[in-house]
């Protein structure tokens, strides 16, 4: 069963909780980033006190969270704020992840493809804040957010990309977790318009009923597409910005190529077509729902696959990459 934990109230409130309820799987991806990234401690040390800065100028609420997370757990602050810019600090380049939506419907959902020693510590986390909002978001333990949809009606997926180094702007899970607390898609939009550059990642944002958009960052680029009506796949490689991408980019597009034409194929557009799409296993090499191989050093494979309703403020998320595990179901 997937590890799931209720929190709320302020935000020193929720990092704690969040801390003491999760300080054993903290510990373990903590270990396992700690190889991932091959840095001297001191130089973690260094690179988190910059991203505490950025974050803490960017959205403060965080910040506190992020200290008080470190606080319940035990941890070196530093370490969670390592976290927390874990796809910054690795700037590694791997396909992963395969994410739709259907706009008119408001379903969304994706793969969620990493290294193999996740599957066991990834948490769904539901967020109460004192303001009311409310959230759900499946994350690695210690990171305040990543795929996952919001009382609004706003859902978030995201895509990895390659970057060309190691990035130093806000973090892309910071900014998975603001879009989250956006209370509309305009609120969203507005959000992400002003983030500047210092990532790599694609996040899709979708709404209950309003659209909602593509925003492609690769290190000092970025760019967004609106989404109307017309439903939606995106994978590894930029759609929007011109950037070199060979490491992933036959992977990549295979994956796309087998999600737009079972998008395109869809009869009908709920959280049964979604599941399907992302079950898909029918490329012989590069499939939609992957068995762990070895890639660029790792384990990588479908750590899990999630599925939203952003109508009925639904989550469904099933672990691993067995095509007939059961799905849990999570609402707001």
């Amino acid at each position: 069963m997937t590890r799931h934990i209720e929190i709320g109230g302020t935000p020193s409130e929720i990092g704690l909780a969040h801390g003491q309820q999760l300080a054993a799987a903290i510990a373990s991806t903590i270990a396992i980033y700690s190889s991932s990234f091959n840095l001297a401690e001191d130089r973690i040390v260094s690179e988190a006190a910059l991203f505490s800065e950025r974050i803490a100028a960017r959205a403060p609420a965080l910040g506190e969270e992020i200290d008080a997370i470190a606080r319940g757990a035990d941890q070196p602050a530093h370490w969670i704020y390592a976290l927390n810019a874990r796809s910054e600090l690795m700037a590694a380049s791997v396909g992963e992840c395969t994410a739709v939506f259907f706009p008119e419907s408001g379903v969304i959902g994706q793969t969620w493809d990493w290294m193999e020693q996740l599957e066991p510590l990834f948490a769904v986390l539901t967020i109460h804040s004192d303001t009311g909002h409310k959230l759900i978001t499946i994350t690695e333990p210690g990171i305040v957010g990543k795929i996952g949809l919001s009382s609004a009606g706003i859902g978030v997926c995201l895509n990895f990309m390659g970057a060309p180094a190691r990035q130093m702007g806000v973090p892309i899970h910071i900014v998975l977790r603001e879009m989250l607390a956006a209370r509309s898609l305009a609120d969203a939009r507005r959000r992400m318009d002003d983030l500047g550059a210092g990532r790599s990642g694609h996040i899709l944002v979708g709404s209950a009923g309003q659209g909602g958009f593509s925003q492609e960052f690769v290190g000092a680029l970025a760019s967004r597409t609106d989404i109307d009506r017309q439903p939606f796949a995106h994978t590894n490689h930029c759609l929007q910005l011109t950037v070199s991408e060979e490491e992933v980019r036959e992977n990549s597009e295979a994956r796309l190529t087998t999600a737009e034409e079972l998008v395109g194929e869809a009869a009908a557009a709920n959280l049964d077509t979604v599941k399907q799409i992302l079950n898909d296993a029918s490329h012989p090499t590069h499939p939609t729902r992957r068995p762990y191989r070895p890639q660029s050093g790792m384990i990588i494979g479908t750590v899990c696959t999630v599925a939203m309703d952003l109508r009925e403020r639904r989550l469904d998320v099933r672990g691993g990459a067995e095509a007939d595990a059961p799905f849990e179901t999570y609402r707001l």
